[in-house]
């Protein structure tokens, strides 16, 4: 698994360090917990609640998982996260969050942005 600071890339962006951090609490979650990420998703899916909140509380209570790691397996169970897995997918989201960033009413700043 590649290492979020260890990526070239062409992007304006620069890849957060959390990404480093998410990848590496999905290559030790089975270890840690005796379920895979993808284990955990199916489960939930299968037997936990509906409710994204409710599924978090209720990993956090029935599962005894902390609280990112059930936010975390929440949010994947519903298809939400994944911009974190890999420098790639993070920096590619980058570019969609600054595009998002200046539409609108704030689409008026984007030149203090472009010459900043």
């Amino acid at each position: 698994m590649p290492k979020a600071s260890a990526v070239k890339t062409e992007s304006l962006y620069g890849v957060h360090p959390g990404v480093a951090m998410v990848q590496k609490w999905v290559a030790e979650l089975k270890s840690k917990t005796g379920r895979s990420l993808e284990e955990w998703i199916t489960l939930v899916k299968r037997e936990g609640p509906k409710d994204e909140m409710a599924r978090r509380a209720w990993l956090k209570t029935k599962h005894k998982l902390g609280t990112n790691s059930a936010w975390w397996i929440a949010e994947r169970a519903d298809g939400k996260g994944g911009e974190e897995d890999s420098p790639e997918a993070y920096l590619k989201t980058a570019v969609l969050y600054v595009e998002e960033q200046y539409t609108g009413p704030k689409e008026k700043l984007r030149p203090i942005y472009q010459n900043s």
